[in-house]
């Protein structure tokens, strides 16, 4: 007789509330350029396992609504990084079949030769950067490691030095890089 019977408002906000979720993360992927790549339904997923996991771990959640909107947000904008770090790591170029019938084998050679002479140039300049700024940007670009990781790495070989520091010393060696391959270039410019 007093049987499980689900609240109907219970449901009817859940659904609302799934609802204002979708719409949010519709404009939010529109904004970033992702909504072709991604469906809402996707980064809502990933949003309630963090959720899940969070609950798991304790963690008190007042508005799940609020929480699951940031943790969306955030998934779209690892979504966006991964996807900007793809387009500026990958040197091989993907064509497809219609673009292909545009361009001639020779322009695609040129420009593969062109992307291939800036990673020469950038290799050389990085050589010739100080070895302790070469090994800061090596961990944080190269390795992918956050400024926590090289903060323990440095702790753990006996340099403690705060975080404001550390990016600081990033801030600086990313500097001296940017103006040594601008040198280069120039460099080559003249000589032409």
């Amino acid at each position: 007789m007093f049987g499980f019977m689900p609240n109907q408002s219970l449901q009817k906000s859940v659904k609302s509330m799934y609802a204002r979720l979708l719409v949010f993360l519709r404009l939010r992927l529109a904004q970033f350029g992702l909504s072709n790549l991604y469906q809402p339904e996707q980064i809502l997923s990933e949003a309630l396992l963090r959720l899940e996991c969070a609950l798991k771990q304790g963690k008190n959640i007042y508005n799940h609504e609020a929480w699951l909107r940031t943790a969306c947000f955030l998934c779209i904008l690892e979504v966006r990084h991964d996807e900007n770090k793809l387009l500026n790591i990958d040197i091989n170029i993907n064509i497809d079949e219609t673009l292909a019938n545009t361009l001639t084998s020779h322009n695609l050679k040129v420009e593969q030769s062109e992307v291939t002479e800036t990673y020469q140039i950038l290799d050389q300049v990085i050589l010739e950067l100080q070895a302790s700024e070469r090994e800061l940007l090596m961990m944080r670009f190269y390795e992918n490691m956050s400024w926590d990781e090289i903060a323990c790495k440095f702790a753990n070989r006996g340099e403690t030095i705060s975080l404001p520091a550390l990016r600081q010393r990033g801030s600086r060696a990313m500097r001296s890089l940017r103006k040594a391959y601008q040198d280069q270039i120039r460099l080559l410019l003249s000589d032409v």
